[in-house]
């Protein structure tokens, strides 16, 4: 953990401290350098490069909903791109942002005709220097107006956020924001069980339950599958020929007395001997020299 801290502390340090060369003169790029990650800003800058010196706009239509028609060689398929001026919204058909979060090579040469600064609504905290300041705001619901839903959570975290910013580095005034939020979650809880008489949000069953979105089965009726024996497995393996060409190959060879020939065995462990055949010829002969003997 103290190595991980170290590290930590170093990169926080490069990232506060140093600034990264950037590749071109374009604005979004420089931008990118201040709020950006190291790791992040490389994968931008790569395509900053091929939005500027490989993409070609083929089509352009529109004044203040842009469409244009972008093709990229790379690929040789074409992409449409629409940019909505008054409110900066980027859409692509090929979905890098939506996937990643990450702006596209597409989205950046539509955004450099027009816009200087990266729009903050497309910046996700989750790439940013800065990102282990703010909590997570991502939560899911069944509410039917999500948009409302949406608004109200942005509204608790910007003046959460606010708080913490007000107090600052003052410790006074941090323990007073300590003081009032275990508060608002003491009565917020008495109003939950009490009121409401639902089980409690933060065991782990009912986190659980609620990221899978079912609830977890009191009999589990599927099992694990039976352990199978793959092939050559075990002492029934099948030899090859080669296998068993090079177990006797260094072996001496003996003298079968049985069929007068060299082989790895003698009359005693002669496997012709120890057949049903074999055994019916010795029964044949020992009778034969009984024969003899009284005759």
């Amino acid at each position: 953990m103290s190595k991980h801290r170290h590290v930590n502390s170093e990169l926080n340090h490069k990232s506060d401290v140093a600034f990264p060369s950037t590749d071109t003169e374009l604005f979004l790029e420089k931008e990118a350098a201040e709020l950006y990650t190291r790791e992040m800003l490389c994968k931008f800058q790569k395509q900053v490069k091929e939005a500027c010196f490989h993409l070609a706009i083929k089509d352009m239509t529109g004044v203040e909903v842009k469409k244009l028609v972008v093709y990229d060689p790379k690929v040789a398929k074409n992409f449409e791109v629409v940019h909505t001026l008054e409110s900066n919204k980027v859409e692509c058909s090929c979905k890098l942002f939506e996937r990643i979060g990450l702006l596209c090579r597409h989205l950046i040469l539509a955004l450099k005709q027009d816009v200087q600064k990266i729009p903050r609504h497309i910046l996700l905290n989750r790439w940013m220097k800065n990102a282990e300041k703010n909590a997570s705001r991502v939560f899911t619901t069944t509410s039917d107006d999500k948009e409302t839903f949406d608004m109200i959570v942005n509204d608790i975290w910007f003046n959460f956020n606010s708080c913490v910013g007000l107090a600052g580095d003052d410790k006074e005034a941090l323990d007073f924001v300590k003081t009032d939020i275990k508060d608002i979650k003491h009565n917020l809880r008495d109003w939950k069980f009490k009121d409401k008489k639902i089980a409690l949000i933060g065991t782990k069953k009912s986190v659980i339950e609620k990221l899978i979105g079912t609830k977890i089965p009191d009999t589990i009726t599927v099992q694990p599958p039976n352990e199978c024996r793959n092939k050559g497995c075990g002492t029934k393996r099948i030899k090859s020929a080669a296998e068993k060409a090079s177990m006797f190959a260094g072996k001496a060879r003996r003298s079968c007395s049985y069929y007068n020939a060299e082989s790895f065995h003698d009359r005693r462990n002669c496997p012709v001997l120890n057949t049903e055949a074999g055994l019916k010829k010795i029964k044949v002969k020992k009778s034969n020299i009984l024969d003899q003997e009284k005759g």
